[in-house]
């Protein structure tokens, strides 16, 4: 079984998917717990030179699986579902290629450096915090335009999105 998965953003733009098991997490004490982390090989490496990754958000998917968003540079989303394995518990399987693209036509194109999916029942939105201070809603059943677009006074990065129910947002920007 699996104690969770754990995302990572890389420097270099790529997006990784680590499966930590549980196993570790129950025997002995490791003299070193960040040996734990070094010795699990991706269980999903998104690595395209056409794109760079600069944030993720999960969440739950049908039936045990994980929707995975990944916000780029160039004002994009990708979407990947993961579906649970069967006859593997706690094993996700699933291409590295995005199941949808979501596109903002901003002609400035900015990074989307922030992702979160809202709590439910409003589970099927998507907030994506932009470079340029905009906070950009997406249905994630109606994929081709975003249905809702915020933009702030200061037009600076939106670094963190945090939602809670009812529709309200709190947003962490830089200076």
């Amino acid at each position: 079984s699996r104690l969770g998965l754990l995302g990572a953003v890389l420097g270099d733009g790529t997006l990784q998917l680590f499966s930590i098991p549980l196993l570790p997490f129950t025997g002995e004490a490791l003299a070193d717990p960040m040996q734990a982390f070094y010795n699990f090989p991706p269980a999903c490496r998104v690595d395209d030179a056409a794109w760079r990754v600069c944030s993720i958000a999960a969440r739950p998917g049908p039936g045990g699986g994980l929707v995975l968003a990944g916000g780029c540079d160039g004002a994009r989303v990708f979407l990947w579902e993961l579906k649970a394995e069967a006859g593997a518990a706690g094993t996700l399987v699933g291409s590295p290629a995005a199941g949808a693209i979501l596109h903002a036509a901003y002609p400035e194109r900015p990074d989307v450096l922030s992702m979160a999916w809202m709590p439910p029942p409003d589970d099927h939105l998507l907030l994506a915090g932009m470079a340029d201070g905009r906070i950009v809603v997406w249905n994630r059943d109606m994929p081709a335009s975003p249905i809702y677009d915020y933009i702030s006074l200061v037009r600076t990065p939106v670094l963190g999105l945090h939602p809670f129910p009812d529709f309200w947002v709190g947003a962490l920007q830089s200076e």
